[in-house]
Order: structure tokens, then sequence, then C-alpha cells
């Protein structure tokens, strides 16, 4: 009798521990997944902003080509207030970033770390969304037939061009954090464990060739190519063979269908297939990322990432959901007239200068320019013989030139200094040519209105590096 009533209680216990074991994982589950909607919203809402300031850049870049072309204005008077709350309707069936926002920060169970990514991924989507506001309001008070004015309107679209890089660096640290806190409470036991795990290793590599195409890793694209199709036939095959709550996804429009769609939108691009005329300007890169495969892949879409993500919710199973992809946000420059390109830092405070960059040593002898403007403009150019020489420019962290020639033609830009901590520019050599080291020459004018010219030496080891401060009267 008294093995039986000890037997009961080891089995009532264990069963016990079962049970609260299950409610710890779920609610840490969901935490994860209230964070994934979160963020996958407010990707939503970032593409909305995108397609108007595309639209902006190109009516702003119509009125300065063509001489009979009146600018159509920039009206937000029939958009929601914030692209990111709950009056935007159109973009969130269920609850809009700002609501997601708001949840997590209440939550008891949620960690301070967590709410730390959701605060300053909060920030960004909000200043997203001032910019409308800025640009309208630049419009009001500045005649674009001013040359300098025109500027102006380029440079907040440059700053458009800042955040989205931002939205970026915080999307890619609030997921390594996600997935590793998923990897820790994971549980491989359920019986749609096999289909959800190619899926999930299928998304992974078409994040990586998002990724390649949107930093222009283009060589690296066909191996992630190979990636996402085998692990397509893998998730297939197991789907094939599945009679769980994952069957219905064989006949579901929205997954293999679009999955295949992506694979080819990837392909063409690693076959450097001709795109839209209307992208052309823009590039091959930004079209394959930001209209043709995105849209395989997003909620804007009906993509296979948010159909899954759809199906977990509605079968209410066990697992992560998937984060999708952001857009990214570029200026295009009028034909008509040389426009120099204003570049504002994505990393608003900057302690000490980077020791090394892209796997390479930076000389410690930096060059120091003081600016006592805020945006601070230079001219690059080749100094040496022409003999092929390809560099690329980091400005404070982002790479703002890649893999470019500057022996046809020099380049102009004006650097939107931050106001606090510091400034560099780093000359980084994609390729020596004939003659190394890579060498190019920086032209500025002074505090004293002196035109002066420095010259950097970069090759495949070292770079070189110049600190500009800001130094207002």
């Amino acid at each position: 009798m008294y093995f039986k009533l000890a037997l009961c209680f080891v089995i009532a216990s264990v069963f016990t521990v079962s049970i609260f074991a299950q409610q710890g994982y779920q609610q840490k589950l969901d935490d994860i997944n209230l964070q994934v909607k979160y963020v996958n919203e407010s990707i939503h809402g970032i593409m909305v902003a995108n397609k108007l300031f595309e639209l902006f850049n190109q009516d702003v870049n119509k009125y300065v080509d063509l001489e009979s072309y009146k600018l159509q204005g920039f009206d937000n008077k029939d958009l929601p207030k914030n692209l990111f709350d709950s009056s935007s309707q159109d973009y969130y069936e269920d609850l809009s970033p700002i609501d997601y926002y708001k949840k997590i920060t209440n939550s008891t169970t949620i960690s301070k770390g967590n709410k730390v990514h959701a605060v300053q991924l909060y920030a960004t989507i909000n200043d997203i969304d001032k910019k409308r506001f800025d640009i309208e309001r630049y419009l009001d008070l500045h005649d674009l037939s001013d040359y300098d004015n025109l500027s102006g309107i380029y440079g907040l679209l440059e700053q458009c061009v800042a955040l989205y890089k931002q939205f970026y660096s915080q999307y890619r640290e609030y997921s390594k954090m996600l997935n590793t806190q998923y990897s820790a409470i994971k549980n491989t036991n359920f019986k749609e464990a096999a289909v959800y795990k190619y899926f999930a290793e299928m998304h992974g590599h078409t994040l990586n060739a998002m990724h390649n195409i949107r930093v222009k890793k283009d060589d690296e694209v066909k191996g992630d190519l190979k990636n996402i199709a085998l692990m397509y036939v893998r998730f297939k095959k197991e789907l094939d063979v599945h009679n769980g709550p994952f069957a219905d996804l064989r006949s579901n429009p929205n997954i293999l269908p679009k999955i295949e769609q992506g694979i080819g939108d990837i392909r063409s691009f690693t076959e450097k297939e001709a795109i839209q005329k209307s992208y052309e300007q823009y590039g091959r890169n930004y079209y394959t990322h930001n209209k043709s495969a995105i849209a395989k892949m997003n909620k804007y879409g009906n993509g296979f990432i948010q159909e899954m993500n759809l199906k977990l919710d509605q079968a209410q199973l066990p697992f992560m959901q998937f984060l999708q992809v952001p857009h990214y946000f570029k200026v295009v420059y009028p034909k008509k007239v040389d426009i120099i390109q204003q570049i504002s830092s994505t990393q608003s405070f900057i302690s000490t200068l980077p020791k090394n960059m892209g796997q390479r040593a930076i000389k410690e002898n930096r060059i120091m320019i003081k600016s006592q403007t805020k945006v601070f403009e230079l001219e690059l150019f080749d100094h040496m013989v022409q003999d092929g020489d390809l560099v690329s420019i980091n400005f404070n962290g982002d790479w703002v030139l890649e893999n470019f020639s500057l022996e046809k033609k020099s380049k102009k830009l004006r650097l939107d200094l931050n106001q606090n901590g510091k400034n560099f520019l780093l000359l980084y050599a994609a390729s020596v040519g004939q003659r190394p080291p890579n060498t190019m020459a920086v032209k500025y004018t002074n505090t004293k209105e002196e035109e002066v010219q420095i010259i950097l030496k970069s090759d495949l080891k070292k770079s070189e590096i110049i600190e500009i401060q800001y130094s207002p009267q």
C-alpha cells in the first residue's frame, strides 16, 4: 500500500513539474513571439515610408531635370499622423508596432535587455515617420530653384538613408538576441519539428542572401542561393509526408510557389538579368532586395515568411516565429544638376576611433582635420598614375563608397558630422592596381578659408584614417 501511494506521489510530482515546465516554456515563447511581431510590423511600417520617400525623391528629380515639370508636393494630409500607430488600420490587420511596443515595455516577464532593444527600435521608427513632416516643412519654407536649397532637400533624404541603416543595425542585434533566447528553450520533441527545422534553415539562408545583396557582397549570393534551394528541397520532401497541422501548406499559394519565385528572383540577380526600367537608376541590388525578391517574403507581398507566421499563429504551434526582411533606402540624384551627396552617420555617437576595419589594421599616425561647420565638404580624387585602383570609403562606420574608381572623375561628399564624440573618414583599398599602395587625395577648405590637400595611402594590410573634429565657433 505504501509503495502504491509513493508511486502515485512520484507520478503526480513528475506530472506537476511537466505542467509547470510547459507553462514556463510557453510564457518564454510568447514573449519572444510578441517581440518578433513587433519587429515585423515595424518592418511593414518602414516599407510604407520607404515607398513614400522613393516617390518624393523621383518627383524632386523630375522637377530638376524637366523644365516644364511642377513639383507635386509632399502632402501628408491623406496619411495617418503616425504611420506606426493603431490609426493606420490600412497597414496593420491586428496590432500596430506601437501597440506591440506598449505590450513589451509593460511586460513583467520580458527582460530589461530586450526592452532596451525595443526602445531603440521604437525611437528609430518614430524618427523615420517624422522625416516626412520635416521634408514637407522644408518644401513650404524653401524655393528649390535655389541650388543651395536643392542640396538641402537631398540632404534630408540622405538622413532617411542613415535612419534605415540604423534600423537594420538594430534589427540584426535584436534578432541575434531573440534567436539566442529561443535556442536556449526550444523543444524538438514536437512532431512538427522536422518541417519547422528545414523551413527555419531555409529562412536563415534567405536572410543571408538578402543581407549580401543589400551590402553588395554579390559573390557570396550564389552560395546562399544553393543553400536556400537545398533546404527548400528538404522542406518540401518533409512536407510531402507530413499529415499534421502543416499538411495544408502543400496547397497554400503563398508558400511553395512564393519560395520558388523568390529563389528565381535571387537567381536572376546572380545571372545579372535585366531589371525593370524604372529601377535602372537604383541598380540591380536595390531592385532585387527592395522590389522583386522581398515581395515573395514579407507581409506586403503575402510572402512565404509572413504566411508561415500566420500558420504558426492559427495552429498555435510551439515554435518561434520568423523575422521578415527590412527595406533599405537609397537616394537617386537628378541627371541635369550635379548634387553633392550629403551623408549622415547611422551611429549618432562614436567614443573612440576604430583600430581595425574589415579585418585590416588602421595606421596609428592618423590625420586631424577641424571643421567649424556641421556639414563638412570635401573632394576625393586619384593622386597617382591611373593603374586600376579601387577604393572603399568608410564614414563613421558606414561604407559610403565601395569598390569605387576615382580615376575618371573625382567624388565630392558632404559629411553631416556628429555634434558630439568623434568623426572619421577611412580609406580602404579594394584593390591596389599595378602600383601599390592605393593613393587618394582629399581636398577641402580649412577654417582659414584656405584650400588644403592631403594624401591618404592604403594597401591590402593597412588602412589610413582621418579624424574630423567638429569645432563650431
